[in-house]
Parts: structure tokens; sequence; C-alpha cells
């Protein structure tokens, strides 16, 4: 028989179900009349029932690579601000030399314009470990925020001319991120759409 709230199987001696602690209500049936047999209601039910073994597996999984792009962020926008930090330092030197023309000014200028993109990745690597800790409760958006490739490609690019090849590792882990949600797309839709067909359509709080 099975459970009429979560559609687990159950033995047909149990008086609550072992998954959701749901009263079974025809265990005491009179012998020989026909079990119900749990029938869902909707097609994203059978689909749930199908990957809720995966679900939670693909979450944490999920996480650990969010988490872990995140700390890549923090190293790469560490090295981008020591980096922007010896451009200015050497511009600075150069210009406050009494022969000197102006020719440090570049080097400020470079130092400048990578310690803005430190800031971003800092602020980037925020908002992953914001995201990670948000889809433990609520996996509604993740689809929504991997399958765009342009922004990953935006960054790859941005960071590499600003920080060279060290700014390439980071967006790397992206693509590696990116490619586990697409190869999981299935799983993580139904989980999207169990957990809005029992809590609803509710905004997300905070940009993906």
């Amino acid at each position: 028989m099975f459970c009429s709230k979560c559609g687990r199987q159950v033995s047909e001696d149990e008086s609550f179900c072992s998954s959701c602690g749901a009263p079974l209500k025809n265990n005491n049936a009179p012998a020989g009349q026909a079990q119900p047999v749990y029938t869902p209601q909707a097609p994203y039910q059978q689909g749930y029932m199908a990957y809720q073994p995966q679900v939670p597996a693909l979450i944490h999984q999920l996480r650990g690579k969010i988490q872990t792009e995140a700390i890549v962020w923090i190293v790469i926008a560490s090295i981008q601000v020591i980096i922007a930090l010896v451009n200015i330092g050497i511009g600075s030197s150069i210009n406050s030399s009494y022969y000197s023309d102006g020719e440090g000014t570049a080097n400020i200028v470079l130092g400048l314009m990578v310690l803005i993109v430190a800031v971003a990745n800092f602020i980037f690597a925020a908002k992953d470990f914001s995201f990670a800790k948000r889809i433990m409760s609520n996996p509604v958006g993740i689809i929504q925020k991997y399958q765009p490739v342009g922004g990953i490609v935006g960054m790859l690019i941005w960071n590499f001319l600003m920080g060279g090849l060290v700014g390439i590792i980071g967006s790397i882990f992206c693509f590696v991120t990116r490619n586990f949600v697409i190869v999981n797309q299935a799983g993580f839709q139904v989980l999207e759409t169990q957990y809005i067909a029992e809590h609803g359509s509710q905004p997300i709080q905070g940009k993906l």
C-alpha cells in the first residue's frame, strides 16, 4: 500500500508512514477489501517521486561547488588587490621622482582598474555564499541563475584583461558549477516545482 500524503510505499502493518508520519487510515480495512492505490494528482509528483532520493544530494553537491567557487573568487580578488597596490605604488614612486613627467600615471590607472575588479569579485563571492545558503531552504531559481552563459563569459574576459591568468581560474570554476546544474537540470526542475506546489510562488530575496 501507499501513503495517501507523500506516496511512499509502506507496509500494511504500519499505522503511520515512516517517511512523512501521516496516519495510515486504510491499515485496518476489512480483509478482502481492495486497498486504494496512491495516484499522483499532478505530473510533477511522478517526477518528484522518481527524483526524491537524489534531490537532497544534488542540493548539497551544488552548495559545495558554489562555496568552493566563492572561496576561489576571494583568493583571486586578494591577488588582484596585491597587483593593484603594487601598480599604484610603482606609479606613485615614478611620479614622485624629480625627473618624472607623469610616466607613472599609467601604472596608477591600471592599479585602480584592477582594484575595482577585485572589489567586484569580493561582492560576487559574498553573493555566492548567500545563494549557497538560500538554496538549502528555497531551491527556486537555480536553473534561472546558471542557464545563461553570457555573464560567465563576460566575467572571464573582464578578469583576464584586469588580472591576467589568475582571473580566468574563477571563471573556470563558474563553468564547472554551471555544467553540474545543466547536467542535473531535470532534478533541480522537479525540486523547484515541488517547492512551489507546497509553498506557492514566493519572491526570491536578493539578486541571483
